[in-house]
């Protein structure tokens, strides 16, 4: 049988995905993985009998899922953000969600599927706790895909002999806060369609609050950050930004900066960076629970006052520096051989159990098997999906065909995809930041290519 998965972003997303498709092809399924963009546009063409969601927030998703149960689709969502995070408790639980409409909701721990069950929002028969997929390549077989350290620092230029400090970001609606009419109106329908208005409203502040407060622990960190990397050039930097950040912002901060030792890394998978990293910046980011997974220090920066996102469960897993002294000094007694005390190493264990599950290396398998046992129970169910229910014509299915048989990302049109492959042997997507987030189909093929002799290992 057909499973078609969305894939939102090409540097957080492909690889579990892969991984899940390569575990689909051995139970016997063909599946494809396209982009979220393009998606609505393949189903007509693949005819798939489940598709796998990236999310399940929001109404078009709520109407596409009407829209597949009608054709006798199989739907199921394996959640690109599960992590959860005490703030966001009433979307979580899905309090804005129909989720009879769904055949299966992976989450990613025991502390987001025990409130839905509890709330009645969803039934125990629709929801499978299933752990953080992307967490399967921080254990075996796929840890085997990850670049060693001496690969990333090739690539990057980078010294074996010197520390590498690594910061990422997550700041994704700072640039909001700028005057910018469009972008502020896309957020707010945003965050009201899929409810993250109403859980603002339960801690009595206003959601449009959030970027200004992106905006200024960017500002406040990127400060105590380049302050750094200026008084330190004996150690190595990585900003790593977040997927949905605009890069404008750091590229020109690396630009005005006046060291050569901080190295911009938009463009590659998280576990390759922490890899090759001795300690890891960041504030509240899943990226951090990642590092832990290696016995890695992580420091929350936490450099604006009255943080209103503080996240105490969270935070117990690092070490939180509030100013830059308190930064340099944790940095300090690191590089110097400060271990990881055991009462917080017993915290990150905890926190991983509740949250996470048990990161074991088959977290795809497990979803992937499940799938497969939803497509036997129900058999040949597939009905034609009619075009216009879907909000796509003819031409955009020819489009999409079109750009899958280029090699094309979902927001290149296919002629001008033409002209630049007859004009350059370049990636369309190298110097198009707009681009960047969506694969092409040589990006399943290579990184399936790299997986598969892990997996027969």
């Amino acid at each position: 049988m057909k499973v078609l998965l969305y894939c939102d972003h090409r540097w957080r997303d492909l690889p579990p995905l892969c991984a899940v498709k390569l575990h689909l092809e051995r139970l016997g399924h063909r599946a494809l993985i396209v982009a979220a963009r393009e998606a609505r546009a393949m189903i007509p063409a693949f005819r798939p009998d489940c598709v796998v969601l990236n999310h399940f927030w929001g109404k078009s998703y709520n109407d596409l899922a009407i829209t597949l149960r009608e054709a006798g689709i199989a739907i199921v969502v394996l959640s690109t953000e599960g992590a959860g995070r005490p703030i966001f408790h009433e979307m979580d639980r899905g309090d804005v969600a129909d989720f009879s409409l769904i055949d299966r909701l992976y989450t990613w721990g025991r502390r987001i599927t025990a409130p839905m069950i509890a709330h009645g929002t969803i039934t125990p028969d629709r929801v499978m706790t299933s752990g953080c997929p992307r967490f399967d390549f921080y254990r075996k077989p796929f840890m085997g895909a990850v670049k060693s350290r001496a690969a990333f620092a090739a690539e990057y230029g980078l010294a074996l002999d010197r520390p590498i400090i690594t910061w990422a970001t997550q700041f994704p609606h700072a640039a909001v806060a700028r005057d910018n009419p469009q972008l502020r109106n896309e957020y707010c329908a945003a965050m009201t369609d899929f409810g993250v208005d109403r859980c603002f409203e339960a801690i009595g502040v206003d959601y449009t609050e959030l970027p200004v407060y992106h905006a200024a622990l960017r500002d406040a960190s990127s400060e105590i950050f380049f302050r750094f990397a200026r008084e330190h050039p004996e150690c190595q930097f990585i900003l790593k930004p977040h997927p949905n950040e605009k890069r404008s912002y750091y590229e020109e901060r690396i630009a005005g900066f006046s060291g050569s030792n901080v190295s911009f890394c938009p463009q590659d998978y998280i576990w390759n960076v922490l890899h090759a990293s001795d300690i890891l910046l960041h504030r509240h980011c899943t990226t951090a629970v990642e590092a832990w997974l290696w016995d890695k220090p992580t420091i929350e920066l936490a450099a604006i006052p009255d943080d209103f996102m503080a996240w105490p469960e969270r935070e117990a897993g690092s070490h939180v520096a509030r100013t830059y002294d308190d930064m340099a000094g944790l940095i300090g007694d690191f590089l110097g051989g400060r271990e990881i005390e055991a009462g917080r190493k017993a915290a990150r264990e905890a926190y991983i159990e509740e949250w996470f599950g048990t990161p074991d290396g088959r977290r795809c398998e497990d979803v992937a098997r499940d799938i497969d046992t939803i497509l036997k129970a129900r058999g040949p169910s597939r009905k034609a999906v009619r075009r216009d229910s879907l909000g796509v014509g003819t031409r955009d299915i020819a489009r999409v065909l079109a750009q899958q048989a280029l090699d094309l990302p979902a927001n290149v049109s296919v002629w001008s995809g033409l002209r630049h492959r007859l004009t350059s042997a370049q990636d369309i997507r190298d110097g198009n930041p707009g681009a960047q987030k969506y694969i092409v189909r040589s990006d399943v093929a290579s990184y399936m290519g790299a997986m598969r002799p892990l997996l027969a290992a």
